[in-house]
Order: structure tokens, then C-alpha cells, then sequence
């Protein structure tokens, strides 16, 4: 009986199995990881693609408002006797309907503008808000540099756990 304990036959195979289990196991593994590494790539690539969008809309926004602020000032320069913020505020009537803005008398008249973007996805919802300045240019050249970008912020709406599941706590 001892001289068939002591026998290896078989022994190989055994050791076959096993490395062959090994390999399945860490194969799997493998597979697993690569998957939840491409989730994530995707999320990934819509978080910047959703960035960029509101980003893009935001320059385009900042770009249309300095269009304005030009054709205000080429139009109180040709009428003197025209304020330049009325004429803004005109024009900025006829292009953005409902926009926020705020007259801020200091020892300058401004003009701020405040206007939000948002970006809703399966998920998530993204905000974009721009506060803008304007200042009143004296020349071609200021009217160039009258506006100012104050607040460039984007954000999202914090993350909430869904707790509606009701969890036994152990009380009868």
C-alpha cells in the first residue's frame, strides 16, 4: 500500500490541471478589468466631450456679446448725444431675450451680464455660468478691451446616494 502512495503516476496531469485553472482564472480577470477600464474610458471621453460642448457655447456667447458692444459704440459715436449703455441695452434686448444684466454705478458706470448654460445628460446635469463687465469705451481701441469676463465657472449638482431601498435594521 505504501508503494502506491509513493507512486507519481498521474502527478503531471494534476499539475496541468491546475496551471490550467490558474490561467482561466486569471484570464477572467483579465477580461473583467479590461471591460470596467473601457466603462470608465467612455465616461470619461462624455465628461470632456460635455465640458467642451458648454465651453464652446460659452465662447460663442462671450464672442456675440463683444459684436454687440462694438455695434453700441460705432452707434453713439456716429450720435453723440446717444448713451452708449442705452444703445447696448437695446441691442442686447434684440439679440438675448431675458437676459440678467445689472447696471452697477460706481465711479465708472458698468454693465454686468449674468447667464447660465446648462447641459443635461442621462445622468448628470452641467452648468456653466459667465458673469460679464462692461465698461463705456472711449475709443476703437477700448471698445475692444470694454469687456471682462468676472466669473467663468462650470459646476455640477453634487452627487446623491439613492436611499429609497428600505434596509432591515434588526428591530422586530
Amino acid at each position: 500500500m505504501m508503494a502506491f502512495l509513493r507512486s507519481q503516476k498521474g502527478s503531471s496531469t494534476i499539475l496541468i490541471a491546475l496551471l490550467l485553472v490558474v490561467l482561466v482564472v486569471f484570464g477572467l480577470l483579465s477580461l473583467t478589468t479590461t471591460a470596467s477600464e473601457l466603462k470608465l474610458a467612455k465616461r470619461n471621453a462624455q465628461s470632456h466631450k460635455d465640458f467642451y460642448a458648454l465651453d464652446s457655447e460659452g465662447v460663442k456667447f462671450v464672442s456675440r456679446i463683444g459684436y454687440q458692444v462694438n455695434e453700441a459704440w460705432q452707434r453713439t459715436e456716429q450720435n453723440a448725444h446717444e448713451d452708449f449703455f442705452l444703445a447696448l441695452n437695446e441691442l442686447l434686448e434684440k439679440e438675448f431675450h431675458g437676459l440678467r444684466t445689472e447696471v452697477l454705478l460706481e465711479e465708472q458706470q458698468r454693465l454686468r451680464i449674468y447667464k447660465a448654460f446648462a447641459l443635461e445628460n442621462g445622468r448628470y446635469t452641467k452648468y456653466l455660468n459667465i458673469t460679464l463687465e462692461i465698461t463705456e469705451p472711449r475709443s476703437l481701441k477700448e471698445a475692444h478691451d470694454a469687456l471682462n469676463i468676472v466669473e467663468w465657472r462650470l459646476w455640477q449638482e453634487p452627487f446623491e446616494y439613492n436611499n429609497t431601498i428600505d434596509l432591515w435594521e434588526g428591530l422586530p
